[in-house]
Formats: structure tokens, sequence, C-alpha cells
């Protein structure tokens, strides 16, 4: 890291070890920013203005599954996360909807994700939950989508999502070549400046991806960190379990224990852009999200958890 940082005289040692982990380091090389930063208390969302509204079926039947946000001069349709409906009192999805309803994920005794991306023709949820994504700027070709650093992908239905124990990301990014001059956010809850509770995150100074997971029952971030080639495309697998954390980044697999509810926040999750770190430049595709059931282990990892290695 160059010149020796204090950790013992700061306020949240876990909170800067992951900053250095993802290179946010000030200019100067002893400081490290927000040290002083008071975290959000994140136990209730509501917009004092509300731009949401119930969505009403064309039989003029209230759909508690979904809402209509008002964007860009007009009424857009939106899904609440799965098992909420849409409350018009606190402007969200706040209703707890009865287990099952709006929520299955198990087809045929076999788990299926959330949402799967392969931009194949634009991009469109592939998982047959037909999830809504902004996908506003995104350039799209042969099963790959673009970014800038201006543009990202939106994914509205974990807006203020409550995620319990249970989350499995994966996807393949390629970041552009050259110096970086700000961290590239690959995925996290975070779009402002507000801290996320998970993210994959890829380091400004050097070619190393972190990930980070913050519960609830744990006060600081648990994380990891793992070597990439700048050059060629970089498989990434991340998966928490009550009780386990588990990433790999194309051969590399750690894992790490950790227990409790990730903590909620008001962003959805969002690809390439996190204004607290740092926007992505490059290519990301095959992105794969479950929450409400995980697969089986893929087969490194199980090989990797049952000590018979790669």
């Amino acid at each position: 890291f160059g010149n020796a940082i204090d950790l013992k005289s700061t306020a949240d040692k876990g909170a800067e070890m992951l900053d250095m982990a993802m290179g946010i380091v000030d200019r100067d090389p002893n400081v490290i920013p927000g040290s002083q930063r008071n975290e959000k208390e994140y136990t209730f969302f509501h917009e004092t203005q509300c731009r949401m509204r119930a969505h009403f079926t064309a039989a003029g039947k209230l759909d508690e599954t979904t809402y209509e946000e008002y964007l860009n001069g007009k009424w857009e349709q939106r899904l609440c996360a799965p098992g909420s409906g849409y409350n018009v009192t606190t402007c969200g999805c706040t209703n707890m909807l009865p287990v099952g309803y709006n929520a299955g994920r198990m087809r045929d005794g076999v788990c299926t994700p959330d949402i799967s991306l392969k931009f194949q023709g634009g991009v469109r949820d592939t998982s047959g939950n037909g999830a809504a994504v902004d996908y506003y700027g995104v350039d799209v070709a042969d099963g790959t989508a673009y970014f800038d650093g201006s543009n990202r992908l939106y994914i509205w239905r974990y807006q203020s999502y409550d995620y319990r124990d249970k989350l499995q990301i994966s996807f393949k990014f390629k970041p552009k070549p050259g110096p970086r001059a700000e961290p590239y956010t690959l995925v996290s809850n975070c779009e402002g400046e507000d801290e996320p509770s998970y993210g994959i995150v890829l380091n400004s100074f050097s070619n190393i991806t972190t990930i980070f997971l913050k519960t609830y029952e744990i006060e600081s971030q648990r994380f990891m960190t793992f070597d990439i080639n700048p050059t060629q495309w970089n498989d990434v697998y991340f998966r928490y379990e009550n009780g386990t954390m588990i990433g790999r980044v194309n051969n590399e697999i750690k894992s790490r224990p950790l227990t409790g509810i990730i903590q909620k926040r008001p962003d959805a999750m969002v690809f390439a852009n996190c204004k607290r770190y740092g926007n992505f430049k490059g290519q990301l595709k095959d992105i794969v999200v479950y929450t409400k059931c995980l697969p089986r282990y893929e087969r490194p990892v199980e090989r990797y958890l049952s000590g018979a290695g790669l």
C-alpha cells in the first residue's frame, strides 16, 4: 500500500480496510477518505413526494405485485420484489404477501434464477420472471453489454429489497484497457454516495477485485480479494448463505464465515454504477442472480468445500 496507514487510530477499521482493498485512497497516501463519516440508519425508506402509484390491470383489477413510477414524463410499470406488494400509504412495496405469492423460484423442484441477462437481441430478462431492467445508454452486441462510465443496469425489483440470508450473483467482465482513475464498481446495491451492503469492485491501482458483504449481525464488512487479468474475460461467482460467504474469480476460490441478514438499502441492484466508489468502463456478460432459493454449488466450489481442490 506504500506509506503505512495507522488503522488503530481510525473509527472503523473494517470499512477502511475495505476502502484500501478497493483502492479508495486520497492523494495523500496516509489519509483514507470518509473516516469521519456517519453511516445512515437504513430502517425505513419513504419519499415525501411520492412518484409512484398503484397499478390496475386492463380489466380494472388492482395488481398488488406491481406499481407504476413517473419517470421522464410518463408512467412506467415496475414489479415489486417477490413476496411483497405495493402500498399507497407508504409509497413502496411494503405489504407482505402470502408465502409463495409473487415469490416462486422453485420450478419442478429445481431452483431457478430471479434474473438472467444474456444480452442476446437486447437487454431482456430470460429467467421467465420478466424483471424490468433500466439499461439507459447501454450498448449490446453479440451477448455482451458495453459500459463507458456513464451508463448502468438498474434492476428495479431489488429496490429496498430484503435479501434475508441468501444471495448469489455470477457474471463475466472485461475492463477497459489502460489505467483506472477510480475503482470500477461491477455490481452493488448503491447508486449514489450511500454505503452499499454488498458489492464487487475492481481496484483503481491494481488488478484486484474485491467482494464484500455487510449483515446486521456483523458490525463491519466481510470482504475477500482476488487477482484478475485485465486483458481477458474474468469469471466471477459470489454466494452468501447464512454462515458462509463464498467467492470465486476465475480459478481462485475463497470462503469466509459470516452470519446474519443482509443489510437493507433503498437502492436497487445496480451493475456498473456507484458514485461512492466509481463507475465501470468495460464489458459485462452472462449475468445471473438468485435470492429466494440457491442452486447447488457450482462444481469447482463444491470440490473446494469438500477439500478436493480444483
